[in-house]
């Protein structure tokens, strides 16, 4: 009998998030956590409205920390893309938090003083890259207008656990 073991996707679970900064003048955000979806997904939820215009010069920074020895370290898994292309991007399943989760959906220009609901999304593990560490991770997400200042900095804190399947 010869016998198969591949591993095929991740499970992602959320364990945190935090609003490390935010502009007042530029963003309100009234509800930022995570909770239970159900009694084994955490999912996020986040209430904010945009008080300024995005161009095409706003960029979204996100730096990946790994959890080793009592603390994050700063990896290589750092991304600098206009907001407009991170909008379309389909890494992270983050696709599905601007499209499906989120009302009204998040979707380029984002519109200056509507308030966006994100509410029961979780990450897709198989939509992570397939040579993805597992693990804890804090992934910080930085929104920078074209003129350097700072909308907002949140970090998600995540576990990562692969998950293998067997064949037989």
């Amino acid at each position: 009998m010869l016998i198969i073991a591949s591993k095929f996707d991740f499970k992602v679970t959320l364990e945190n998030v935090v609003c490390d900064y935010y502009n007042k003048s530029l963003i309100s955000i009234r509800e930022m956590k995570v909770y239970k979806v159900n009694r084994t997904v955490n999912g996020i939820r986040s209430n904010f409205t945009l008080f300024t215009e995005l161009d095409e010069h706003t960029m979204v920074t996100i730096k990946g920390y790994k959890f080793l020895s009592n603390t994050y370290r700063l990896t290589a898994v750092q991304l600098v893309a206009p907001v407009k292309q991170m909008l379309e991007a389909g890494d992270f399943d983050l696709k599905a938090l601007f499209l499906n989760y989120t009302k009204p959906p998040i979707v380029w220009p984002l519109k200056k003083g509507v308030p966006y609901v994100m509410d029961g999304w979780f990450p897709d593990g198989s939509k992570y890259p397939p040579n993805f560490l597992e693990g804890r991770w804090r992934f910080t997400l930085a929104i920078t207008l074209g003129d350097l200042s700072k909308i907002d900095e949140v970090s998600y804190y995540i576990k990562t656990e692969n998950v293998i399947r067997w064949w037989e």
